[in-house]
């Protein structure tokens, strides 16, 4: 039993190790491997797939976190080059990775192609009456991104 005047921490933490995330990183990208090798379509791999990828881009976030940035930015690529080459969210999170790791021309690159996807976005709903002001908002926040980023390898 600690006594009063003892000041270790006892707490457990919750939070997964490097290793860890890694290691669940590893197991998905082969879950993930697995279904598009086996070519099956039906709708529980789709399913099974959409929510493997939330994983994968989970913990490539969380690898973020850990400044694991060139991990993080290889689920990123897999995850677009493989599924889903046209999310800009997942885009957008590697071009930070990319920015972490000081690969800032691809960081810009990147970044430029998730402006260029929402503003074809913004022009196909503006057509259809469905711009909403949160898009706008958005592509703006990305053009200061980018300014900035440009600003660090321009200044």
């Amino acid at each position: 039993r600690a006594s009063s005047t003892d000041s270790t921490d006892n707490t457990i933490s919750t939070e997964p190790t490097l290793e860890q995330t890694l290691t669940a990183a590893a197991y998905v990208k082969n879950q993930l491997d697995s279904i598009v090798n086996s070519g099956r379509r039906d709708m529980s791999s789709v399913s099974q797939q959409e929510m493997l990828l939330n994983d994968l881009h989970s913990i490539a976030s969380t690898l973020l976190e850990y400044d694991a940035n060139s991990e993080a930015a290889v689920l990123f690529r897999y995850s677009l080059e493989v599924f889903d080459p046209a999310n800009i969210a997942v885009r957008e999170r590697l071009s930070a990775a990319l920015r972490a790791m000081g690969s800032m021309e691809e960081s810009a690159r990147e970044l430029y192609r998730v402006i260029h996807t929402l503003e074809e976005e913004i022009n196909s709903q503006d057509q259809m009456g469905m711009v909403g002001a949160d898009t706008g908002e958005s592509l703006s926040w990305l053009y200061l991104d980018l300014g900035g980023l440009i600003e660090e390898m321009q200044p």
